[in-house]
């Protein structure tokens, strides 16, 4: 890679081995830094996906020589080496220019990754995949800081519920504290959960309540089944006015009642998807509500 000409590219793409890449140019310790006389002072890179693990010292020097980016997504190495005094997302906390956010395999506090967060008013779309410490008031911290956040993604986070969550939930998810200009969530669009655990509904009954101008849900209930009452209270929480498509994978316990729900109470509803994944609903059930939608000529597509 470092035959290419990175000091000139603003869309690096997929690069698992980014971090490695930052090492040997900017490591005092690198052999190629100390015996190359060439290295750009600056990378002008908007676009990097990481997937492979990148340290706290990496992030060090993307904050000083990737001084553009806009889109990030990387996978922390800080879990193996926690020890290390540099093994945290400090560094990112001044990267003020990155709007898009992919992290995966970090921790929420230990690593600092809700400081960013806390002051994420940059960041319109967060991807959070398999993090650990996550709990409500995680999700108070983005929904607060991270005020023009339109998309988010919280997938197989490891939960840390509290006994004091149902009362604080009933507390804060009130009609005065939604209609405030700076309540949470208020520019959030689309909304993709994977729960591991029932205690995280929490987490969903909090973002949706607030997302008032929701436009897209996906929750993939692959390890926890829910049944037509959780879909009764989706449609409680939020009136749901600007929904046009939503996507409740694998859920073992929902049947055809949950679909008529949804049809009924979404009313710019455009798209209920995967339907034949949930557990109660027969193929002849489904080829019955599209003739009822073709019959009635509803702009909605059901699969």
């Amino acid at each position: 890679m470092l035959n290419h000409p990175i000091h000139a590219n603003r869309d690096l793409g997929r690069c698992d081995a980014f971090g490695e890449v930052l090492t040997t140019l900017y490591s005092k310790w690198s052999l190629y830094h100390r015996s190359v006389g060439s290295i750009p002072k600056v990378l002008k890179l908007e676009s990097v996906d990481c997937q492979g693990p990148i340290t706290g010292q990496e992030l060090s020097f993307l904050q000083v020589y990737c001084p553009n980016l806009k889109k990030f997504g990387f996978s922390f190495n800080g879990r193996r080496r926690r020890s290390a005094p540099d093994d945290n997302l400090i560094a990112l906390t001044e990267m003020r220019n990155i709007h898009e956010l992919s992290v995966s395999n970090a921790d929420f506090y230990s690593q600092s990754l809700f400081s960013i967060l806390q002051h994420g008013t940059n960041i319109h779309s967060l991807q959070l995949v398999n993090l650990d410490e996550i709990n409500l008031n995680s999700i108070i911290i983005i929904g607060n800081g991270c005020v023009n956040l339109n998309s988010i993604t919280i997938a197989c986070c490891h939960f840390t519920p509290d006994n004091a969550d149902f009362d604080k939930l009933t507390a804060i998810c009130t009609e005065q504290e939604v209609n405030k200009s700076s309540a949470p969530f208020n520019h959030l669009e689309s909304v993709n959960i994977v729960p591991t655990t029932s205690v995280q509904f929490s987490i969903i009954k909090y973002i949706v309540y607030f997302s008032r101008r929701l436009k897209q849900l996906r929750i993939n209930m692959m390890h926890q089944a829910v049944d037509d009452g959780f879909v009764s209270s989706l449609v409680t929480w939020n009136p749901m006015k600007y929904l046009e498509k939503i996507e409740l994978m694998n859920s073992a316990y929902l049947a055809m009642m949950a679909a008529n729900t949804l049809i009924l109470k979404c009313g710019v509803l455009k798209c209920l998807g995967l339907v034949r994944t949930w557990g109660k609903v027969e193929k002849h059930e489904i080829s019955a509500i599209k003739s009822e939608i073709r019959r009635r000529n509803l702009d909605l597509e059901l699969n």
